[in-house]
């Protein structure tokens, strides 16, 4: 088995994300913008949208750019988001980690909370009561609570917590067309969102799976479900 995995933020993060998906059993080829050809959905069993940068605003009809938003690399955003129509076209899984879930429901006309912080301000949550990052760490940790009929919360036995390193996240009223919220932080942050309704499955999570102990749910389970998804289509 074969996966197309975007390129992330570093050399580093290409070694969790690689290191993840070997413990399935799954090989993988890394793309970029800019790469001399472009992958075919074709050579590969699934595409998987990694962590980095924050999302150009304007590709979700927002034209101020919040002060923290950073990172913007727009040669990826329409990288990844020509990846993700053409995997869909091809009835190939796409699977998205921290900003693979926000740029999957930004394809699907969804919008994105540029800063956490403000915005639990604004529904009144004192930002302190439920942190999402601490820099340079995957330490941060937070409890998770699963939507019924969720197909991820029934394979991960609905995982009680996992890990947090972002400052943006999908707006929970503003999901991409077809997408469903699979899971939300105790404050209603989007963790996990799932579509079934194609033949190709579309799953992502917020948290960082690859940079936890192998024996979490999050984690373990997650990869052995998202490999399970995997050329046998709609179930």
């Amino acid at each position: 088995m074969k996966w197309l995995m975007t390129y992330p933020e570093n050399r580093e993060a290409v070694s969790a994300y690689t290191r993840w998906v070997e413990t399935a059993g799954v090989e993988w080829v890394i793309s970029r913008p800019g790469d001399a050809s472009a992958p075919s959905p074709a050579d590969f069993d699934a595409i998987l949208l990694t962590g980095g940068g924050d999302i150009n605003p304007k590709l979700y009809e927002e034209q101020s750019i919040h002060t923290e938003t950073g990172g913007i690399d727009q040669a990826r955003d329409r990288h990844e988001t020509d990846l993700i129509d053409a995997f869909v076209a091809a009835a190939k899984p796409v699977f998205g980690i921290c900003r693979g879930i926000q740029v999957i429901s930004v394809n699907f006309g969804g919008k994105l909370i540029q800063h956490i912080p403000d915005y639990l301000q604004s529904i009144k949550i004192s930002p302190d009561k439920e942190l999402h990052r601490q820099l340079n760490t995957y330490n941060t940790f937070h409890y998770l609570n699963w939507l019924n009929q969720s197909r991820l919360a029934t394979e991960l036995d609905f995982v009680a917590d996992t890990n947090s390193s972002h400052h943006q996240s999908v707006h929970p009223h503003f999901v991409g067309d077809g997408l469903r919220v699979s899971a939300m932080s105790p404050a209603g942050i989007v963790e996990a969102i799932e579509s079934f309704e194609s033949e190709a499955p579309i799953l992502a999570v917020q948290w960082h799976p690859e940079q936890l102990p192998p024996s979490h749910a999050a984690s373990a389970k997650l990869i052995n479900y998202l490999k399970s998804l995997c050329g046998r289509g709609i179930g």
